[in-house]
């Protein structure tokens, strides 16, 4: 909370879960988290069904 207010910012929970964050800092990933490696590319069809369509950074 000190750093909310030192920035003039709002604090606000959210009510809901949380496991994909815990696993994310845990590193105990399962299939609900994808890890790419740095540089690599994810494609948008594994998760909507629509055509195929690469993200790039």
């Amino acid at each position: 909370m000190p750093l909310v207010k030192l920035l003039g910012g709002t604090l606000t929970h959210l009510p809901g879960l949380h496991k994909v964050l815990e696993k994310l800092v845990s590193g105990n990933y399962d299939d609900s988290v994808i890890a790419i490696p740095k540089g690599g590319t994810l494609s948008i069809h594994e998760f909507d069904g629509l055509r195929p369509c690469t993200i790039k950074k």
